[in-house]
C-alpha cells in the first residue's frame, strides 16, 4: 500500500488530509449548530452548511470503500 502513494510522507498526508475531511463533514452534518456558531453564520444557513458537509462526507465514505475494495483481488 506505501508503494502505491510513493512512500510513507505522502500516505500520511493523503491519511492527515481525510482525517480533516471527515472531521469537517461530521461537524457541519451531525453539529451543525455549534457549526454556526462558531463561524457566525445565522442560522437560516443550516440547509447549506449541512449540504456541503455531505459532500465532505461522502467524498471520505467513497475513498474509504475505494480503498477497502483495492485489496481484494481480481478473479
Amino acid at each position: 500500500m506505501i508503494e502505491k502513494f510513493n512512500g510513507i510522507f505522502y500516505l500520511a498526508v493523503f491519511i492527515i488530509h481525510f482525517i480533516g475531511f471527515a472531521y469537517y463533514g461530521f461537524r457541519c452534518v451531525f453539529q451543525t449548530k455549534s457549526f454556526l456558531d462558531q463561524y457566525g453564520i445565522d442560522d437560516t444557513g443550516a440547509g447549506m452548511v449541512r449540504f456541503f458537509g455531505s459532500i465532505f462526507f461522502g467524498s471520505v465514505v467513497t475513498v474509504s470503500y475505494t480503498h477497502l475494495r483495492a485489496h481484494e483481488t481480481v478473479l
